[in-house]
């Protein structure tokens, strides 16, 4: 009895021992075994975790926790751009007169400017173009044309003269030895003596009459102040006659 429980107990310890032997094999055989390195080794890069060695483009990271990662394939970094090679510059070179046959067109005038030297043109006054430019004024900012002396109609009148400060015929309201009249632009008459002068209907207020190199202007009419027989008469308001009532004048008319 004593020698059969001794073999059970054997057979036991040799079916623990057989259970645990094949759970180590089975073990060893579903856990990932360690990369053995049997490449050349490119490079080793430590940080504070894990290990990074690079084997023939190929960088693997083993970290302090025991796992292994494949990171990166160094085939896929991209590789620095090559810079453009420069052209050389062409230079041109004095061409004989032996090869010059088997040059086309373009090169032989290429050629041909490149043997010879730049020679310097003398300019002579007559050769630089004159241009006669227009003279203009500059008023408030803005550039403008300088104003063209108008050219007046050339009529022949008669000469008249008046004076409303003598009152009488000269002034319609004469008040006090003083004329308070207005012209019949509706203008006060002392400030434009010698200057305004009574015209006839058909010549508007603001015609200018030039007599003997002065300016007249229109700003008054007259009961007497007609044109007659095709002769107008003209009134000027002055002190002083320049001639005889009823001379015969020419003036230069320019109408607004």
């Amino acid at each position: 009895m004593e020698e059969y429980l001794h073999k059970n107990k054997v057979s036991i310890f040799l079916a623990v021992c057989g259970v645990v032997l094949a759970g180590l094999i089975v073990s060893e055989v579903l856990s990932p075994e360690p990369p053995v390195v049997s490449r050349p080794i490119d490079a080793i890069t430590v940080s504070r975790d894990c290990d990074f060695v690079t084997v023939n483009s190929m960088i693997l990271a083993v970290c302090q926790d025991g796992s292994q990662w494949d990171i990166i394939g160094l085939e896929n970094t991209p590789m620095p751009t090559a810079l453009p090679t420069p052209m050389p510059t062409p230079t041109l070179e004095p061409v004989s007169q032996s090869g010059s046959d088997k040059l086309n067109p373009v090169q032989l005038m290429l050629a041909s400017v490149a043997a010879k030297p730049v020679e310097a043109m003398a300019l002579d006054a007559s050769d630089i173009p004159t241009e006669t430019v227009e003279a203009y004024t500059v008023e408030q900012g803005v550039a403008t044309a300088a104003p063209i002396e108008p050219v007046g109609v050339t009529v022949t009148a008669k000469y008249s003269w008046y004076n409303p400060a003598l009152g009488g015929t000269n002034c319609f309201s004469f008040v006090g030895g003083v004329c308070i009249s207005k012209m019949s632009s509706g203008k006060p008459w002392l400030p434009y003596m010698n200057v305004a002068v009574a015209c006839v209907p058909e010549w508007p207020f603001g015609t200018i009459v030039v007599f003997n190199g002065k300016e007249h202007v229109c700003y008054d009419r007259g009961g007497a102040i007609k044109t007659i027989n095709g002769v107008p008469w003209i009134d000027f308001l002055t002190r002083v006659p320049e001639v005889p009532f009823g001379t015969l004048i020419d003036v230069q008319v320019i109408f607004p």
